[in-house]
């Protein structure tokens, strides 16, 4: 939880008015099962009323055990829960952006994409 709130409340140049910006940082939960911790820190930052995480878990609800589509909730950038595939789609994202395949508002390359893997080694993921 610390991670998540010094990465969205002091690194990432992410703005909840502004969720699908082109030029901001992304953060990719490559361990979907935290998505409780990630969902209250975005609630926090004011992506939604803090109010909606009563719903987590619920039947329908925008709040499951993994992340979902990104169109879904602001500040997704993925749907997680395959162990250890945040990586390779960070990397991914970040190629895209090398490349100029990705949406732009500029000419720079600035923006910036973090992820977080770790646990569940013995299952061959990290």
């Amino acid at each position: 939880m610390d991670i998540l709130v010094a990465a969205y409340f002091h690194v990432l140049r992410i703005e909840p008015v502004r969720p699908r910006d082109p030029d901001r940082d992304r953060f990719i939960l490559s361990k979907g099962h935290g998505a409780a911790a990630l969902f209250q820190v975005l609630a926090l930052r004011g992506f939604y009323p803090e109010s909606m995480l009563e719903t987590y878990g619920q039947d329908g609800g925008l709040f499951a055990e993994h992340p979902s589509a990104p169109a879904d909730l602001p500040g997704i950038e993925a749907a997680t829960g395959s162990l250890g595939h945040g990586l390779p789609m960070g990397l991914g994202m970040a190629s895209s952006s090398a490349t100029g395949c990705a949406p732009r508002s500029g000419d720079h390359l600035d923006d910036l994409r973090y992820g977080r893997t770790g646990g569940l080694r013995d299952r061959g993921a990290g």
